[in-house]
């Protein structure tokens, strides 16, 4: 799931794998793993920013969930607008799981108009002025010269409706400090504001208050102090993932490998089952070449997916919330199975389990995620590689191609194999 990660905004370290090498992949320890990351940076607002205002649990959703959860995902689509066309539905609220399905899948211009259906539905909702915002965001990173100042304020006017309506929404104010940063002034751009806005998230909420510091420090350039941000920020974090995550990936930045698996470790000490941690850990471990240690973490994280996604599914009559988390859920799954198919071909352990894994991945993951989908085949490909069964091989690496043809790696391997 760059609408939404910077993360927020975000910066995108890639401090685990080498990006110039062959193998770099979406899925690396830094990215929430999906093709979003490269339009609207939407990872922290999956983990942390699941709003307050989100309504009340109804039976209405149940058969989505159901769907989504299944892998279904065309299926839960469907339902909910069976659901628009029923005298009584939430009309808003069912816009919005329509908007927010699509932008877990990566249909961008799609969501864009579920969210404007729930703010025309609704426009007094914070969450749904929020994605509305993220989604002009998106536009706006897309748009050529002319068109970026136009979206952008419109993004940025979605955000001050946000926070007009729940001063208490972080990820609207956290996105304002954002604009205010790298907007310039002829579009609204003012550091004043920025630091306004982060003083009323520290007001509020003293964890994500040294987040958005971190974010102040990285545009300063102030490495030192955004280092001390976020380790405030891990000492306040009661178990949230991200300020732990920013924290080994600023070590993983300045190359301090062994600081960042530090940072991990002492997390799950406390919090054992945080998947996205026990993924990027095991990323780690396997380039300490301790590989025992990097399979059990990431077969795990799988584990853990799966066991949430299991309750998500039990629940009799869930709400709203539990369609956001079975989004961040089913994502992490997806994750974790690439990640189990990465570490067999990268190793040459447990190859059946690889193939499993990545055969699962593929007939689930959305169309949209093509990048995404080219790096599952690679490794498929390197896995029948290892075994020897060069025309699966080869076959592999050419469907990277159809879908990248810029694949370096599927292109080198398909030349050894020709």
């Amino acid at each position: 799931m760059d609408c939404g990660s910077g993360r927020e905004v975000r910066g995108r370290g890639r401090g685990d794998e080498n990006p110039k090498g062959p193998e770099y992949d979406d899925f690396n320890a830094e990215t929430q793993g999906d093709e979003l990351a490269r339009y609207v940076l939407i990872f922290f607002i999956i983990l942390v920013f699941l709003s307050p205002t989100l309504e009340a649990a109804s039976t209405e959703i149940r058969p989505a969930l159901a769907a989504f959860i299944e892998g279904r995902y065309a299926d839960a689509e469907d339902s909910l607008k069976t659901r628009l066309a029923h005298r009584g539905t939430n009309r808003a609220r069912t816009c919005y799981l329509l908007g927010r399905i699509n932008t877990w899948k990566g249909d961008l211009e799609a969501a864009f108009d579920w969210f404007e259906k729930a703010v025309d539905a609704d426009p007094n909702t914070a969450d749904y002025q929020y994605w509305l915002g993220m989604m002009y965001g998106a536009r706006a990173q897309r748009a050529g010269i002319f068109g970026k100042p136009g979206k952008a304020r419109r993004a940025r006017k979605a955000f001050e409706k946000a926070v007009r309506l729940d001063p208490d929404h972080i990820a609207a104010r956290t996105k304002l400090v954002e604009y205010h940063l790298l907007a310039p002034g002829i579009i609204g751009g003012s550091k004043d504001k920025a630091l306004k806005h982060a003083a009323e998230i520290a007001s509020r909420n003293p964890m994500e208050g040294h987040m958005v510091q971190a974010i102040i420090h990285a545009k300063e350039k102030a490495q030192d102090k955004r280092e001390k941000a976020y380790l405030d920020a891990v000492a306040q974090a009661n178990g949230n993932v991200r300020p732990v995550i920013s924290l080994a990936t600023h070590y993983l930045r300045e190359e301090r490998r062994l600081d960042a698996i530090r940072v991990y470790e002492t997390f799950l000490q406390s919090h054992p089952d945080r998947g996205p941690v026990l993924r990027r850990l095991s990323n780690l471990y396997r380039l300490e070449k301790e590989n025992e240690k990097a399979f059990r973490a990431v077969r795990r994280s799988h584990e853990v997916a799966t066991e949430a996604l299991a309750a998500l599914a039990a629940e009799s009559h869930p709400g709203v919330q539990s369609f956001e988390n079975a989004l961040t859920e089913e994502g992490f799954r997806l994750q974790a199975l690439y990640a189990i198919g990465r570490f067999s071909a990268l190793t040459g352990r447990e190859p059946d389990l690889g193939l499993e894994s990545l055969t699962a991945y593929l007939s689930q993951v959305p169309a949209h995620w093509r990048r995404a989908r080219a790096n599952g085949l690679y490794r498929l490909g390197r896995i029948y590689a290892r075994k020897g069964e060069r025309n699966l091989a080869r076959d592999a690496y050419r469907n990277v191609l159809k879908l990248n043809k810029e694949h370096k790696g599927a292109r080198k391997a398909l030349e050894k194999l020709e």
